[in-house]
């Protein structure tokens, strides 16, 4: 019936071409495009009349600049004898904050240079682990022989690494969630049952790609990684798991590296 100039901004048409007009002509969408999207206008009306009273909606809506994400608070509107005739809406446009909140939310949780997640991201998912009650397996990974490569080639070598490294964690680990957890050391967390056999397979994995990784490229030559393995049936403490994996990383290290070991 009447809309505002910033409605009709959103929908790219005139108020003369859009009020007394239906919703798909308005919001130029075929009945099968909203009925196969993520659109919930007419649902969302529907729920006011209903309820007979104020509603907000998460919405998203096909506007001329594409699709948007708009707070639409809906009232129920009445005429002179409290019959109900329609309603009323007033949205917000909050697409642009929610993907800076996201972006916010996204640079809290992830490490700057390898995009992996930060040990802020590794506790959210080890104390929900643990509040579960699930087993889990934790890989506390160490790359020997990395602040050589620093120190011969450069720190911008050295970060190469460190992502190809990560893109590695990501593709071996990829059921469970891969953390740098500074520096040159890495821990890889997967949630459920495993063996001693499947725990070998995967670290036995990483490292085999990493030694590919390493005859690619002549200035990684002399670079390699021990691991350690720690399984639980259940966390008790998220800090003593970490610190028997450390504690078998190092064993592996001192055995003569490029290698793991599970702690018993």
């Amino acid at each position: 019936m009447k809309v505002n100039d910033s409605f009709c901004t959103a929908v790219g048409k005139e108020k003369s071409d859009v009020e007394g007009r239906g919703h798909y002509y308005i919001w130029d969408l075929k009945p099968e495009e909203y009925a196969a999207g993520e659109y919930v206008c007419l649902e969302t009306e529907e729920e006011v009349l209903r309820a007979q009273k104020t509603l907000l909606f998460d919405e998203k809506v096909k506007t001329r600049r594409g699709l948007r994400e708009f707070k639409t608070y809906k009232s129920p509107i009445y005429d002179d004898h409290h019959e109900l005739i329609g309603t009323v809406g007033c949205a917000i446009d909050v697409t642009d904050e929610k993907r800076l909140m996201e972006k916010l939310i996204n640079a809290a949780e992830t490490d700057t240079l390898t995009k992996l997640y930060n040990r802020r991201s590794f506790y959210k998912y080890m104390n929900n682990i643990r509040e579960a009650k699930e087993p889990v397996s934790v890989f506390y990974l160490d790359l020997d022989n990395f602040k050589k490569i620093n120190d011969t080639y450069g720190h911008e070598v050295g970060d190469e690494l460190l992502c190809k490294v990560a893109r590695i964690l990501e593709a071996v680990f990829k059921d469970g969630i891969c953390v740098r957890f500074g520096g040159d050391e890495f821990v890889c967390a997967l949630e459920g049952s495993k063996g001693e056999a499947e725990l070998a397979c995967y670290a036995e994995s990483f490292l085999g790609e990493l030694a590919q990784l390493i005859g690619d490229y002549d200035n990684f030559a002399g670079l390699s990684a021990s691991i350690g393995v720690v399984y639980t049936e259940a966390i008790d403490d998220v800090d003593i798991l970490l610190k028997k994996s450390d504690v078998a990383m190092y064993e592996a290290k001192n055995s003569g590296k490029a290698a793991y070991r599970i702690a018993k």
